[in-house]
């Protein structure tokens, strides 16, 4: 002998569906939600990155704009000292009437 289901049991399995459809489309949403903040958390990191690897960047030129500064003093230095060197050689070997000898330039840092 079948069983015939009532009015009521079809009200209970609907509600059973209801509830199962409203769980999965809470938990669709949750997941959407966790995969969006997910993104915007890999965003904003990259962003940090981007922008911590600008500033190493920027500090990287600058110390090679320094180190060139001073290599270049230090060639200009050392062109200046030759310079005077071949002046005063060049008074002691031709010296002008009047002059004893003694070099008439120096090189502004030796004083």
């Amino acid at each position: 002998m079948a069983i015939i289901p009532s009015w009521h049991d079809f009200l209970v399995q609907g509600q059973r569906l209801n509830d199962l459809a409203v769980s999965v489309f809470v938990y669709v949403g949750d997941l959407r939600q966790y995969l969006h903040d997910q993104h915007t958390a890999r965003n904003r990191a990259a962003e940090r990155d981007r922008y911590q690897a600008s500033e190493d960047y920027k500090v990287n030129i600058e110390a090679k704009i320094e180190e060139l500064q001073i290599a270049l003093a230090r060639i200009e230095n050392n062109q200046l000292s030759d310079i005077l060197n071949m002046l005063n050689t060049l008074q002691k070997v031709n010296p002008r009437r009047g002059m004893s000898g003694q070099p008439v330039f120096s090189h502004p840092k030796q004083g």
